[in-house]
């Protein structure tokens, strides 16, 4: 109703996550070319436009990360799988909240065509407690980051923020759940 306020770009930018992307994307649009060329309005764009790209029944774009040892992992490596890729940090409370719980429906699909690939936002300064964290969690599948300074491309590709957030994708690499909750 008022595209020209910084209220509704403020009210966008904390709503965006909780409403269909079609509707953020809409009240987007009608936004004024000055609040949608602002910092704020920029993010929100970008933002959008990723969460089109992955939404449920788009194919997950692929990605090339590094593993705890600094080796290529890619998501396509697990084509024939459903993979519930995490994104998640050493610091994020809620993150590490769920591991207990992916603990067990890892446990109880593992042999079943199923596998979680975690991917982190640390940075590089923070290398070492989020290995630490992993052991500590008892986290015994694939991990990825790219533990650069700032940014994390893969989680910027689907959209992801706030942590945490989830895909589930089917093997064919079919995006088919978002923001699954493990409890």
């Amino acid at each position: 109703q008022y595209p020209h306020s910084n209220i509704s770009l403020g009210y966008l930018y904390v709503l965006q996550d909780n409403l269909p992307v079609g509707l953020a994307d809409t009240l987007y649009t009608n936004l004024s070319s000055d609040l949608k060329t602002s910092v704020q309005g920029k993010y929100i764009g970008e933002k959008l436009n990723a969460s089109k790209t992955v939404a449920i029944g788009k194919k997950a774009p692929d990605f090339t990360s590094s593993d705890t040892t600094g080796a290529p992992i890619k998501l396509s490596d697990f084509k024939g799988k459903y993979v519930l890729l995490e994104f998640w940090a050493h610091w994020c409370v809620p993150c590490r909240a769920q591991h207990p719980h992916m603990k067990v429906i890892y446990e109880k699909f593992k042999d079943k065509g199923f596998t979680i690939l975690q991917y982190s936002i640390d940075v590089k300064k923070d290398e070492k407690k989020w290995k630490e964290a992993i052991v500590k969690d008892g986290l015994i599948w694939p991990q990825a980051s790219d533990l650069s300074n700032g940014k994390a491309p893969v989680a910027e590709l689907y959209g992801v923020q706030p942590i945490p957030d989830s895909f589930l994708i089917s093997p064919d690499g079919t995006i088919i759940g978002r923001r699954l909750s493990h409890q």
